[in-house]
């Protein structure tokens, strides 16, 4: 971690950290000294942030006074009496409504005490990544939220509001969600910042393990600003008859990175990723998601929309993966992207590796403009241009919208209203 880090000694990241987890940092520190890039490709690079180091903790502030500084809308109170709604500003905790709830929040200490076998579960589907990414998540984490499910225990909601107006800062957050058999939650992950000007980079780790007929709902809004930089690794293993669904809203940052996976291992299942992205000026992202069908019998869904203007840049990838034996498996993959701009470009790369011969796996993409009919129409029915416009962007996102919660797609909604007028200005 030489160089990675300006105020954190490694070694005592190592101590505050619990034995039983020990070995697991130490294991991703020693590996971390031979990646000395930020992940590459022909498509998108990182090479920027190889030589950065950051501040591993910030100043303490109220959530009102940063969020104040946002600009972008933030929404401090809960959305119901039910919702748990806890804030992390600058990497630092602040519990802001916390009812009675249905699900326990742990710390590592507390989960290695009271869930069985947790220490072998801890990261164990991060640690297949072995970028430099992965590798500096695993190495710095200071945060790490288990949420445990009891049996049979329904109707949770959670909510993470992450705030940051430091600048220089690797703020890394570890959230591991258990739901037993019958169980289920939603959770909803929001992440802003202000408008900074040095290399930020935030970093968010989620392995979700969904137990049988249990569901779980998971969604992420990025929208930060400035020069930000964002990685997100959200991975999910489900049981028999279990739901699970990643959602997601991208919206800022220079650049993400985004590493989506539901390992499918019980029949019956119904398995759901869907991505919107709203991307403007220089931004880039890089996102692969996949279903991997481990048995056969269940049912999976990848879905990708996009909009793109200025000089945005996207790279989608989708894998559907069915393992031999996993007959019966039904999956979809798609990507659609809207672009605004001759200059935007955007790469979408769908793949299949099937390995069983009684199955449904199908792919589609597009790539299209605007369609000046549609516009014409809404404006002889005295809608302005501009309106239009953003009506069928807008419209766009429609399928994405509707797989969230009422109160997360209306702030979802005005987070989309801010961005646009904010890419309209220029």
């Amino acid at each position: 971690m030489k160089g990675l880090l300006k105020d954190a000694d490694p070694g005592r990241l190592v101590e505050h950290t619990p034995e039983e987890l020990q070995p697991h940092r130490k294991s991703a520190m020693d590996a971390l000294q031979a990646v000395d890039r930020f992940p590459h490709s022909r498509y998108l690079h990182y090479d920027e942030l190889n030589h950065v180091s950051w501040k591993l903790e910030g100043a303490r502030k109220d959530p009102e006074t940063v969020a104040s500084r946002i600009p972008y809308p933030v929404h401090l109170d809960p959305a119901g009496k039910d919702e748990t709604l806890i804030a992390l500003v600058n990497g630092h905790l602040h519990p802001l409504h916390t009812p009675e709830a249905s699900f326990r929040l742990l710390t590592p200490e507390e989960a290695l005490q009271t869930l069985p076998a947790f220490a072998e579960r801890w990261m164990r589907q991060l640690s297949a990544y072995a970028d430099r990414f992965a590798l500096t998540l695993r190495a710095s984490w200071t945060h790490a939220l288990i949420v445990h499910v009891p049996r049979n225990t329904q109707g949770g909601h959670l909510r993470l509001l992450r705030l940051l107006d430091e600048e220089g800062l690797l703020d890394p957050l570890y959230v591991h969600v258990i739901l037993e058999p019958g169980a289920s939650l939603s959770i909803v992950e929001e992440v802003y910042s202000t408008r900074l000007e040095d290399p930020t980079l935030v970093m968010t780790g989620v392995e979700t393990e969904v137990g049988e007929d249990a569901h779980l709902r998971y969604t992420q809004v990025q929208a930060l600003a400035g020069n930000t930089y964002f990685a997100a690794y959200r991975l999910a293993t489900t049981r028999r008859y279990a739901g699970m669904a990643w959602v997601g809203a991208a919206l800022g940052a220079r650049k993400a990175y985004i590493r989506q996976q539901i390992r499918i291992e019980g029949e019956g299942s119904q398995n759901d990723a869907s991505e919107l992205f709203l991307l403007g000026d220089h931004q880039q992202t890089d996102m692969y998601a996949e279903l991997d069908h481990a048995v056969g019998g269940a049912q999976g869904t990848l879905l990708s929309q996009a909009v793109l203007r200025d000089h945005a840049r996207k790279v989608y990838t989708g894998m559907i993966r069915i393992r031999p034996g996993a007959q019966k498996s039904n999956a979809f993959q798609a990507d659609h992207n809207l672009m605004l701009s001759s200059n935007a470009k955007s790469d979408s790369i769908p793949s299949l590796e099937i390995e069983a011969d009684d199955v449904r796996a199908t792919h589609a993409a597009s790539m299209g403009r605007v369609d000046e009919e549609k516009l014409f129409y809404l404006q002889a029915r005295g809608i302005p241009l501009p309106e239009a416009r953003k009506l069928m962007v807008f419209g766009h996102f429609g399928p994405t919208l509707d797989r969230m919660e009422t109160a997360t797609r209306e702030r979802v909604l005005d987070l989309l209203e801010s961005r646009w007028e904010e890419l309209e200005q220029g």
